[in-house]
């Protein structure tokens, strides 16, 4: 019955046009960074993760989207932060969102939204920095643009929304660095967009996954009947 509704499920998401799923679009398993651009500073890939010099942002080529997410990691020790850039046009005019080890001695323990990889200038309407109940040295950290003039962002299971102050006209994707922390896992989380079905070909596929549920019931009923008798 699971295998019925996983399609039929599956069938809904494509005659919508969308299918939700995540994409790793870097694990960083190799020391080749041709599909990255350093705009600002450098980066390195050293095989298993990412780093970068202080301020440095690398952007993603060819890369669209509004929602990421990153598997971040930091010391305990030492001011150090990872962004995640969204809506890039330049370092100096991007959204922002960065999580950051920001007293020097827990890990990662606060979110800040800016426009700018450098400096300090808020990106959101309300309070643009945001204190985490959990502080942790590790974590999946995410950003996402709602599309409703809202952003958000969470890491390791906390969240917090805000509305933007301003808007971003750039389409680039990329990462921003400070300190000693590193970066693995970057994942679109955003919809993959599909081809919407006909609605004949709904219809059929459809069809054939009640069919298939239908006859492993019918499976199933034989298979009793034939330990009882």
């Amino acid at each position: 019955m699971l295998r019925f509704f996983a399609i039929a499920a599956l069938v809904s998401g494509l005659a919508s046009g969308t299918v939700s799923a995540s994409t790793i679009v870097d694990d960083f398993n190799d020391t080749n960074k041709s599909n990255w651009t350093d705009v600002l500073g450098s980066t390195t890939h050293n095989g298993t993760s990412v780093s970068g010099t202080n301020f440095a942002l690398s952007t993603l080529n060819g890369a669209t989207g509004n929602s990421y997410s990153v598997d971040v990691s930091t010391s305990a020790s030492g001011t150090a932060f990872i962004g995640i850039a969204l809506g890039v046009t330049s370092a100096d005019d991007t959204l922002m969102v960065k999580i950051q080890n920001n007293n020097g001695s827990s890990g990662f323990d606060s979110i800040f939204f800016y426009r700018a990889v450098v400096g300090s200038l808020p990106a959101v309407s309300g309070e643009y920095l945001k204190l985490l109940s959990n502080p942790a040295t590790s974590g999946t950290f995410f950003v996402t643009q709602n599309g409703d003039g809202t952003v958000t962002a969470g890491f390791n299971g906390e969240s917090f929304t805000e509305t933007l102050s301003t808007m971003f006209a750039g389409t680039g994707v990329g990462l921003a660095f400070y300190g000693s922390a590193t970066a693995d896992n970057f994942t679109n989380l955003a919809p993959v967009s599909a081809v919407p079905l006909p609605a004949g070909a709904v219809v059929l596929l459809t069809g054939l996954a009640g069919l298939g549920a239908v006859g492993s019931r019918r499976g199933r009923r034989l298979a009793t009947a034939r330990r009882v008798v």
